[in-house]
């Protein structure tokens, strides 16, 4: 299946490689590694994961899905579930750590990595939901007014 997923440059090195000189698939996985993924390019995206961080408004769902996307543009960081998750942990911030840690039993650390990454799925697809009801939800004569349209409502009003 390997060969079908391919394509441009990609398709065009496998079919250019010389058939004797990959015999396993772990050949495979190293030459194409190497030919594509860079080792600058590998670190930099390491880095990326292991230096990950919430933002400001973000959400618990957005953080989490954002996470595990940096975890998939580098399929061979080699950062077992332990370290994933304890990763993710320090990244995010106070409220979503509290939240995280409000669960029964154990604060959220002390649980087994499979326990914790398990929660994590859990909660963020409560999360997801919950803000989904909330958005989808709006208030009858309530309207957002932006910055400036602020600023000229209380110059009217003074």
């Amino acid at each position: 299946m390997f060969p079908f997923s391919l394509k441009d440059r990609a398709k065009e090195w496998l079919n250019f490689v010389p058939t004797s000189s990959i015999t396993t698939w772990n050949d495979l996985a190293q030459n194409f590694l190497s030919k594509y993924f860079l080792s600058a390019k590998m670190a930099k995206l390491r880095n990326d994961i292991t230096t990950f961080s919430q933002f400001g408004n973000e959400s618990l769902y957005d953080s989490w899905e954002r996470f595990k996307e940096l975890l998939m543009k580098c399929p061979y960081h080699g950062l077992p579930i332990s370290m994933q998750v304890q990763i993710f942990y320090s990244g995010i911030n106070q409220s979503s750590r509290s939240m995280l840690d409000a669960t029964p039993g154990d604060t959220f650390m002390r649980k087994t990595p499979e326990e914790a990454y398990e929660l994590l799925e859990e909660m963020v697809a409560n999360n997801y939901q919950w803000d989904n009801e909330r958005a989808n939800k709006k208030g009858v004569g309530i309207y957002n007014v932006d910055s400036i349209c602020k600023g000229l409502l209380s110059n009217i009003l003074r």
